[in-house]
């Protein structure tokens, strides 16, 4: 049937009306579920409610365009919070139950909240793809950032990772810890590999809960640890030093304090110098410099095996033998022991020769015991002749002084009474 309603034609079938012209309708235009509003010679655009939800289906070529001059809004109908708010040249905002969690801004994105992700991929052009974290704004007040992950308890506070905390006074970065209203690492863990496809790595260093630090292990039971398979060093250079100074372990029992440079080394107490081994190897207690018997209080032993000893106005030397009577000092030439001095009887010292048949002295108690072969004659020396089978000297000797031969080889003047 065809009709005309004003100017327009109208149609009417058993299956619908078409409308040649504008349409203008004082009124509600229901549509039943499943019933499609539908634009678009190919039907292109359809919104339709099927009963349980609503569509809006843009079915064919093109773009879908949603325009508004001043801003977009999409809100909740019962409450009216926001959804979505996009502002012209201003704003885009996304809501979380009436508050705006992510805004767009002129230079780049304002995040209010947590920021999980499965994985971050910055760039920033011209800049090397830095990571502003925390507040942005521009005022001369304290700024924090950091970044956290999720403990494995969820009740429990985030895992502090790291940040970064300015003021006026200073600027510090804190890793691990640090931060009320988080739980702080147990241990801080470095890793590097061996290339640049080495995978996973391997780890260098570890700071445990104790405050321990260990590298080359994973369990330092020292404030400082090194390890290594073969050998662990320290070095310490200079300014201008090639090789500098090693401290270290070249095996499980050989300990280095190594100059590698054309120096001295010093050793202090009290902030002052004790000892010094200079560039020859020569080791000074007590003083600097190497000059020989110079009545300079000291000690020093030459690279060569000689030693220097001086004090003013005390003993130079102490040689001490606790326990059993014996040598107290040796001596040697090439190697061989051919004299000694020592203590016999408690309290009685000798120097004797070592050799078969040498000579030696005993001071007892108000005598002087001739030796052979470290054993003592039981003879007193004092200013008459010792016995009948004493030989007398020659008589061009001193004749206020008997002197007598107890061996061919072996002469003795005794003491004057």
């Amino acid at each position: 049937m065809a009709g005309y309603i004003g100017s327009k034609a109208v149609n009417l079938s058993t299956t619908g009306a078409d409308i040649n012209g504008d349409a203008n309708i004082d009124g509600d235009l229901s549509f039943r579920d499943n019933d499609k509003v539908i634009f678009g010679a190919g039907s292109d655009l359809q919104i339709y409610h099927d009963g349980s939800n609503s569509y809006i289906d843009d079915t064919g070529t093109g773009q879908l365009l949603i325009r508004g001059r001043d801003a977009i809004v999409l809100e909740e109908i019962d409450s009216g919070d926001n959804y979505i708010y996009m502002q012209r040249n201003n704003k885009v905002e996304l809501y979380y139950s009436g508050s705006a969690k992510l805004a767009t801004t002129s230079t780049g994105v304002d995040i209010t909240g947590v920021l999980s992700s499965d994985g971050l991929h910055v760039v920033k052009a011209g800049d090397n793809g830095q990571i502003l974290i925390g507040s942005s704004t521009s005022d001369a007040t304290l700024k924090n950032g950091g970044i956290a992950v999720p403990h494995y308890t969820n009740a429990e506070e985030d895992l502090f990772v790291i940040s970064g905390q300015s003021n006026s006074t200073y600027s510090n970065v804190y890793i691990g810890g640090g931060a009320g209203g988080f739980n702080a690492a147990t241990g801080v863990v470095f890793y590097t590999g061996s290339s640049t496809t080495a995978g996973a790595g391997g780890e260098r260093m570890r700071i445990t809960s104790a405050g321990n630090v260990g590298i080359g292990t994973s369990s330092p039971s020292q404030q400082l640890t090194l390890a290594n398979s073969s050998s662990s060093k320290i070095q310490i250079k200079g300014h201008s030093a090639s090789n500098g100074f090693f401290l270290g372990m070249d095996s499980a029992t050989a300990v280095q304090l190594w100059n590698a440079e054309n120096g001295f080394m010093r050793f202090a107490t009290n902030d002052s110098e004790r000892m010094r081994i200079d560039s020859s190897g020569n080791l000074l207690v007590g003083r600097t410099t190497l000059s020989g018997t110079d009545n300079t209080q000291g000690a020093y032993i030459f690279n060569e095996g000689a030693l220097v000893a001086q004090r003013s106005s005390n003993v130079s030397l102490y040689l001490n033998r606790y326990g059993t009577d014996g040598d107290i000092a040796l001596f040697r030439k090439d190697g061989s022991t051919v004299g000694s001095t020592g203590v016999k009887s408690s309290n009685n010292l000798y120097i004797a020769g070592s050799a078969a048949n040498h000579a030696g002295l005993e001071f007892g108690t108000s005598q002087i015991l001739p030796m052979r072969d470290t054993a003592s004659f039981q003879r007193n020396l004092r200013s008459k002749p010792l016995a009948a089978t004493a030989t007398r000297c020659s008589a061009s000797d001193s004749s206020a002084m008997s002197c007598f031969s107890l061996r061919s080889d072996v002469w003795i003047v005794p003491l004057v009474a």
